[in-house]
Formats: structure tokens, C-alpha cells, sequence
């Protein structure tokens, strides 16, 4: 199409009370054919299914969802050439400004009506999202060598994977976890840092249950020289993944290092760490007493762990909180640069738009023996069970003979069954 001939129309229609001529003329004798033959070149037909535009210029995406997607994406450019088709949206005054030739169309599934599920539209627009901030595809095997578990049998219960011999008797494993894999399968990387996503099934035992079950999993992982910086991109990824699944979503992050070092000053034995670990964990502070007077643990680092349960918020109320409780305690200066790395977090947030999502909150634990440092877990209103969580594995990493360091998180989108965003909306992805 000649863009000078339409710069003037448009131009011209700012002068008149009613322009809608003037946009029919320009979707009638500049836009209409080109663009349809653009959809056919692309393969683009009246299908039902899960569809992308992509501003070329700053790669910022936008997910949709239709039962007829050439009609879609036809009423998508007029609201955007200035004939109200659909309801206004943001995108179509963003093409306007931008350039209708700016932007580029596709399809992302292609599927029936009744398979628009919340998962599967979940599923792309995170996979849009992650693809937009550098991260490559990373696709591995339904199973692994059943001794990848079980030389990390603290990691993972290798007593509940499913297993079978392969034809040449080799004891093979159906993938249980996705991490494992991406590990083993990425070589020291030194001073760069690989950053990938996936989406992949894996098979558990399911702790309501008891049986077996296929969890599907679109996550991030971060290898390499991994710093602040990067830690701090990757939570803010995290937050926009949940702005996707929900409007009203939460982010709690926690620390590892400040109770991993609290734990340590009480010298007592590895079993006695995990109990309260897990006491912790279920925010149960009766539990907590109970092993401190079991292990003979001081009234003074008892109180702080309590602490650790009790002290929940927003970042700017909570952390002065724990300045002054650890200000005085053995080894002040380490929980105060672990504090530090909470405060640039949450500098980073600020101005993002995720701010208010974010709390800290140190009942957010795992195992201690592999994971530590920046630690988070995140949650959407509607669905009772966490549907994200992540953290720092450098013990892991190091577990497994890696000089590198590495973060990640994984979204589980089997939570997502009763979750009611997707249902009639698009999905805005940041470049």
C-alpha cells in the first residue's frame, strides 16, 4: 500500500466530524487486499485457535484467542485503521501510531473451540512472553537414565519415579523433574550466562492423591554467571508471568541465606535443621518451640526464628523490622548484606508496575541442601494451591560437579483448571 496516500488521508480526516469515510476508504483501496493476501501467504485461515501480533519495532506482543482467526485479525486492522469492528483496545491505537506495516501476524495453535482452555492459552502467551526477553527453547527427552535421580536422591524422591529397562537394559526414568535435566545437560558455561525456557510434561506422584500424574510446566532457568542483576530480571519476569494468568496475583520472596545462616549459629544436628525448616515452612510456631526446647536452642536465636514466621508484608515495612532484629545477632554483617540483596530487589521493582505484588515472606522455603539464596513462590486469587515457584540452585549446580551458578522458576499449569482469566480476554506481552 502507498503509505504517503494514507499519511494524507489521515491527515485529512482530522479535519472532518465524521472521518469514517475517510478510514473505509483506506481499508477498501490501501489495506483490505494486501492484508488478506498477507494472511493467506502466512497460512492464516478461518480457524479457530490462539493468535500473535508483534510490533517489529520493540517486539512487545499481543495474544489473542478466536474462533475465527482471519476475522479476528481483519477486525483487529480496521479498529486500527479507525472502523470500530471490536471493542477498542490499546493495540489498535498502538498499530495506528506505529504504522500499520509494523506489525506482523501469526498463529500460535490452531484448535477447537472447546479446547481453548485456560492452560493451553496460558501456555503461549508465557512462551510469547519469555521468548520476548531473549530466552531460547530448550526441548529435552520424556525420560532420563534412572541414575540421574538417584545420585540426587536428596533432591528427589527416586522412590516414587516411574521407571522401565530399555532394550538394551539400561534402567531408564520418566522425567519427574525438569531442572535435573537442564543441568546435566548444559556443561559449565564460565562467565556467560545461557538463558533458556521450556515447556515440558513431567510425572509425579501427586501428594492428594497418591497416584501418578502428568504436570505440564512452562518455565525459565538462568545458568552461568548469575548476579544480581539477573536474579532481579528473573523475578520481574516472574511477576509478568502472573500478571498474565490473573490481575490479582502475589509474589512472596524470601531469603534462603538469612535463615540457612540462622540455622547454622544453633549447631545442632542436620535433622534438627530440617525440623525447623519445616516448622517454618508451615508457619507453625508451637512446632517451632517444641524443637528449640528440644534441641536446646537460646531464647534469643528461638526469638528469631519465630521472627521469621511472624514478620510478613510489603518489603519497605518488613525489612527495617529485621535490621533491628539481626543488627545485634552473631554474624550481623552477613544477614545485613543478605538483607542488602532483598533492597535491591525491591528497587528494581519500583516503576515496573509489579510493585504491589511483591512481599516478603520467609514461611517460602525448600530444601536447604540444594537451593539458597533469593527464594519465591507465586500465587493467583481463584486457585488455592501456589501456580509458581523458583529460586536460586547454586548447591544443586555444585552437587553436580557445575562451577556455575543458576536461577529459575517454573509455572504449573495443571493449577490453573479453575482460573477464570482467560475466559473472553487478550493478553499484552512486554517486550
Amino acid at each position: 500500500c502507498d503509505r504517503s496516500d494514507i499519511d494524507y488521508l489521515y491527515s485529512m480526516s482530522q479535519k472532518l466530524n465524521h472521518p469514517d469515510t475517510i478510514y473505509k476508504l483506506i481499508w477498501s483501496e490501501y489495506i483490505q487486499k494486501p492484508f488478506n493476501e498477507l494472511l493467506r501467504a502466512n497460512g492464516i485461515d478461518e480457524v479457530s485457535g490462539i493468535y500473535k501480533i508483534t510490533n517489529i519495532k520493540d517486539k512487545k506482543a499481543y495474544i489473542g484467542k478466536s474462533t475465527n482467526i482471519k476475522k479476528r485479525l481483519q477486525d483487529h486492522m480496521k479498529s486500527a485503521v479507525g472502523i470500530s469492528t471490536i471493542a477498542d483496545q490499546k493495540v489498535h491505537h498502538v498499530m495506528r501510531e506505529e504504522g500499520l506495516w509494523n506489525f506482523t501476524f501469526e498463529i500460535l495453535c490452531v484448535c477447537d473451540k472447546e479446547e481453548l482452555s485456560n492452560k493451553e492459552k496460558a501456555m503461549f502467551a508465557l512462551r510469547a512472553l519469555y521468548a520476548s526477553h531473549g530466552f531460547s527453547m530448550f526441548r529435552m527427552s520424556k525420560f532420563e537414565a534412572f541414575d540421574l535421580y538417584a545420585d540426587n536422591r536428596d533432591f528427589m524422591d527416586y522412590a516414587s519415579i516411574i521407571t522401565f529397562t530399555d532394550t538394551d537394559g539400561m534402567l531408564m526414568a520418566l522425567k519427574p523433574d525438569v531442572t535435573l535435566s537442564i543441568v546435566k545437560n548444559n556443561r559449565n558455561i564460565g562467565d556467560d550466562i545461557r538463558k533458556i525456557y521450556y515447556n515440558e510434561n513431567v510425572y509425579r506422584v501427586s501428594p492428594r492423591t497418591r497416584y501418578f500424574k502428568e504436570i505440564m510446566q512452562v518455565g525459565v532457568e538462568c545458568l552461568g554467571k548469575v548476579d544480581d542483576d539477573c536474579i532481579c530480571e528473573v523475578l520481574l519476569l516472574a511477576a509478568e508471568s502472573l500478571s498474565i494468568l490473573s490481575k490479582d496475583a502475589v509474589l512472596d520472596i524470601s531469603n534462603l541465606d538469612i535463615l540457612s545462616q540462622l540455622i547454622a549459629s544453633c549447631r545442632v544436628p542436620r535433622e534438627a535443621e530440617e525440623k525447623i525448616a519445616e516448622e517454618i515452612g508451615k508457619k507453625n510456631i508451637h512446632g517451632l518451640a517444641q524443637v528449640c526446647r528440644d534441641y536446646d536452642i537460646g531464647p534469643a536465636r528461638c526469638e528469631l526464628l519465630k521472627m521469621l514466621i511472624t514478620t510478613y508484608g510489603k518489603p519497605e515495612e518488613v525489612i527495617p523490622k529485621l535490621e533491628t532484629a539481626f543488627a545485634k545477632a552473631e554474624g550481623a554483617e552477613e544477614y545485613m548484606a543478605s538483607l542488602g540483596r532483598l533492597k535491591k530487589i525491591v528497587k528494581a521493582f519500583r516503576g515496573s508496575g509489579f510493585e504491589d505484588m511483591l512481599n516478603l515472606d520467609f514461611s517460602v522455603v525448600s530444601d536447604l541442601k540444594y537451593y539458597n539464596g533469593i527464594f519465591f513462590k507465586g500465587f493467583v486469587k481463584g486457585v488455592p494451591d501456589g501456580v509458581l515457584s523458583g529460586g536460586q540452585y547454586d548447591k544443586l549446580m555444585k552437587n553436580m560437579n557445575r562451577n556455575s551458578k543458576a536461577i529459575g522458576f517454573a509455572v504449573y499449569m495443571d493449577n490453573l483448571g479453575r482460573l477464570s482469566r482467560f475466559e473472553g480476554e487478550e493478553v499484552v506481552i512486554r517486550g
